[in-house]
C-alpha cells in the first residue's frame, strides 16, 4: 500500500495462511517470512512488486518440522540468516536466498531460547 495515505492496499497472501514475522529487503521489492503449514514451517520469501501482487510466487529457502525465527536480509539482500528452534535450543543459519540449493552458508548452535532474530554486523 501506498505509505502516504494507505491507498492501494492489497493482499498477497492467500486468506488462509498463517505467516508472520516479516522483513523487507534492503532495496524494498522483497518480503521474507515465516509459513506456518499444516506439516511443517518453511522460511520464504515472495516478491511485492505493485503489479505482481496477483501472481505472487513464494520462493522457499528451508523448511522443516521445526519453528523458525524471523529471517533477517544481510544488507547486499541476498542471503536471509534465521533460526531454527530444536529441543533444548536454537541454531542459527544463513543461506543464500536465490540459489535453490538450500545450501547452508553458516550454521551454529545455542543452548537456550535467546535471540531469536539474527542481525548481520556487515
Amino acid at each position: 500500500m501506498n505509505a502516504t495515505d494507505g491507498s492501494g492496499a492489497g493482499r498477497f497472501s492467500p486468506d488462509a495462511a498463517v505467516e508472520r514475522s516479516p522483513h523487507w529487503s534492503p532495496d524494498g521489492e522483497r518480503i521474507a517470512f515465516v509459513a506456518t503449514r499444516p506439516n511443517d514451517n518453511a522460511v520464504v520469501w515472495r516478491d511485492v512488486k505493485k503489479q505482481n501482487r496477483t501472481a505472487v510466487t513464494t520462493h522457499e529457502v528451508a523448511a522443516s518440522a521445526n519453528s523458525f525465527g524471523k529471517p533477517t536480509w544481510s544488507r547486499d539482500g541476498q542471503k536471509l540468516a534465521f533460526t531454527s528452534l530444536v529441543p533444548g535450543g536454537q541454531t542459527y543459519v544463513a543461506m543464500d536466498a536465490f540459489d535453490g540449493s538450500a545450501a547452508v552458508l553458516f550454521q551454529g548452535a545455542m543452548k537456550g531460547y535467546v535471540n531469536l532474530s539474527p542481525a548481520w554486523s556487515r
